[in-house]
């Protein structure tokens, strides 16, 4: 196939995290086209840009007339995605900040210590869903941000993210055994290793859920939740406050931001 011979318009978001990056090539229509993941450190494949650029060419069939990088991670790899992308592409992307419009009115007491990623899925839920809602990302770390039904962003909270949460417990307990992350059973473990599994599984989901209600409770009216991140497929048929998941939430909130400030090739 010709990349350069398609005739829709096409737009690339890249979230850059601490332990993953994702990638989406959406329609103007808003539909994802391709979708792409690379997980473990960071460092591979941004420490080599020109590497990322061959990734993300081999990776999707159509070429973007706009792009949008999103990040997290430290600032050497934001510059690496963003140069991968002008490499694979030919085109300078949006560097998305907290300082730009996502059509939310912002509250929160310092938002340049925001992550661009919590902004992100706020904007991509209250698009959706143009009430107050909760984005739950169950990723590296576990984050809550919550919209009013008028559209401000109030803020939230930050817990450790599952895989911490598991792997602390045989980091400060040596002794006992290291268990996949699984659901046992029965909430009620009978051996140690299904104890373990109960604590971190169903312990990691009752804490999501008593979060989400505890933020309900502070907001103007009763939120839809939806979760995203890297664990939220192992939760979401646990979590009896998720309304659905997206693993999409942070890529579709960059591309609002890319809409917002005006970069989309047609709007």
């Amino acid at each position: 196939m010709d990349k350069s011979g398609s005739s829709e318009n096409n737009f690339l978001a890249v979230d850059v995290g601490n332990t993953s990056v994702d990638a989406a090539m959406f329609s103007n229509g808003g539909a994802p086209v391709d979708k792409w993941r690379a997980e473990g450190h960071v460092e591979v494949p941004l420490e080599h840009s020109d590497t990322l650029a061959g990734v993300l060419a081999e990776s999707f069939s159509v070429v973007p007339q706009s792009a949008v990088v999103g990040s997290v991670a430290e600032s050497r790899f934001s510059l690496s995605a963003a140069k991968a992308v002008e490499n694979a592409f030919g085109l300078k992307p949006l560097m998305a900040d907290c300082e730009m419009e996502t059509g939310l009115e912002i509250v929160y007491e310092n938002p340049g210590e925001l992550g661009i990623d919590r902004l992100a899925n706020a904007a991509a839920l209250f698009s959706l869903t143009g009430g107050a809602c909760i984005a739950v990302d169950l990723g590296t770390a576990t984050t809550f941000d919550c919209v009013s039904s008028e559209g401000t962003y109030l803020g939230g909270a930050i817990a450790a993210g599952f895989d911490s949460f598991r792997k602390g417990l045989t980091l400060g307990a040596p002794a006992l055994p290291v268990v996949p992350a699984e659901f046992p059973r029965s909430v009620l473990g009978s051996n140690t290793r299904d104890c373990i599994k109960s604590g971190t599984m169903f312990g990691y989901a009752l804490m999501v859920d008593a979060m989400v209600k505890s933020l309900s409770s502070k907001m103007d009216s009763v939120p839809r939740v939806f979760a995203t991140g890297g664990f939220s497929g192992l939760f979401s048929d646990r979590c009896e406050t998720f309304s659905t998941t997206d693993p999409l939430l942070t890529l579709k909130g960059l591309v609002i931001i890319l809409i917002k400030n005006g970069k989309l090739f047609s709007l």
